[in-house]
């Protein structure tokens, strides 16, 4: 007994007895097919599933099922996927007008396929109020496996166009904001000098939120600074890392070896907010040893932390490589700072643990590791 291995609904599956042509000479012969729907495996004989057409009086049979389901099958998977990034897209913008807008459809139009959806499943996806929807309880499980649908499809389109070479694709990359800053873009021209045609999706937090955005594949590749653990975020590259302080080259420290923390309570001082990995490498080492600065302002901008030392003639934290390159741009140095020194933390490269990833993704992610982790002697992230 054969079996054909589909993806999709129940309710298209009534379709598709509708579509399939009928041979007489083998009316009698059942077949089962395994099928997938977003709420469970269904096992079904030809006969039972010819049931559900009983009003046309159609039977279904082997002999047409390999070629006419073919053909149907493909139509509909594809058709699956549109409807599952219809559904990510108004849960991320929480808006059905705003979703609509990003998708260049009509609200009626995309309010009609949440709403197939949502008879399909026979649950509501969303919970509907005058602001907006929000996930309903059923919605928020179900979003976790659309996402994943979603990446497996553009990893399977991905395998197909490596047939032909790396021509397109598309990379999303979570990173913390100095390495957006700093390295990204350089290495993003890098890469599509080679290769024009793929394009990039970057996305700027702070440690964790860049593994979260991993782990919820939101997001191809993660670049963060002393993460939180999660077994979900798999390691793919890792470097050391120290804090050092940034000044200007015509600061009064900016000839020192390095200086101490309790040198920078007579300067202005900036500090990145709590959510950045090297802020909280900070705030352990103070605590551990009873210590307290006072920053005249804090970001989760690292444009702004150097723009606030090159403007106020002050001092800003920025993790770097041990023993790397003390200028940092033209106009302002790098310092270790003594009692940090023994402070080192990890660089790290990750991805979601188990997904193979798709081919524009796993070259650039070559690259990352050679231009970042092999020879780290460039500007790192602020703290």
């Amino acid at each position: 007994m054969s079996r054909e291995a589909v993806f999709f609904s129940r309710c298209e599956l009534k379709k598709a007895a509708l579509d399939l042509p009928v041979k007489g000479s083998e009316r009698q012969k059942p077949c089962a097919m395994r099928v997938r729907s977003p709420r469970l495996w269904l096992t079904a004989t030809i006969a039972e599933l010819a049931a559900v057409s009983q009003a046309a009086s159609l039977y279904l049979y082997p002999a047409g099922l390999s070629h006419a389901f073919q053909a149907f099958r493909w139509s509909h998977v594809m058709k699956h996927v549109k409807l599952l990034s219809y559904f990510v897209a108004v849960a991320h913008h929480r808006s059905i007008r705003e979703a609509a807008n990003f998708l260049h459809l009509t609200s009626s139009a995309l309010n009609r396929h949440i709403l197939d959806l949502e008879e399909e499943l026979s649950a509501p996806l969303f919970e509907r109020h005058a602001r907006g929807v929000r996930l309903s309880a059923a919605g928020e499980t179900y979003l976790a496996y659309a996402k994943k649908a979603l990446c497996d499809a553009e990893d399977a389109h991905s395998s197909i166009r490596e047939l032909e070479g790396l021509k397109r694709g598309h990379i999303k990359i979570a990173a913390v904001a100095a390495i957006a800053d700093v390295h990204l873009i350089d290495l993003i021209a890098t890469f599509q000098t080679q290769y024009p045609k793929v394009s990039f999706a970057v996305k700027v937090a702070g440690a964790d939120k860049v593994v979260d955005a991993v782990v919820e594949n939101d997001c191809d590749l993660g670049l963060a600074f002393n993460p939180s653990q999660n077994a979900d975020f798999h390691e793919l590259a890792q470097a050391p890392y120290s804090i050092h302080a940034l000044v200007k080259r015509d600061h009064v420290l900016a000839s020192a070896e390095s200086i101490s923390i309790s040198s920078t309570a007579d300067y202005p001082l900036a500090l990145a907010d709590t959510s950045w990995g090297g802020r909280r490498l900070l705030d352990e080492y103070l605590k551990r040893n009873g210590t307290r600065i006072y920053p005249q302002m804090e970001s989760n901008s690292f444009q702004v932390l150097t723009d606030f030392v090159r403007r106020t003639g002050g001092i800003c934290f920025q993790v770097r490589k041990e023993g790397g390159e003390r200028l940092v741009d033209d106009d302002l140095v790098a310092l270790p700072v003594s009692e940090l020194r023994r402070y080192q933390r990890r660089m790290i490269l990750g991805v979601l643990r188990g997904r193979v990833l798709p081919v524009a993704a796993a070259r650039f992610s070559e690259l990352l590791k050679k231009s970042l982790f092999s020879e780290l002697n460039d500007n790192s992230p602020g703290v």
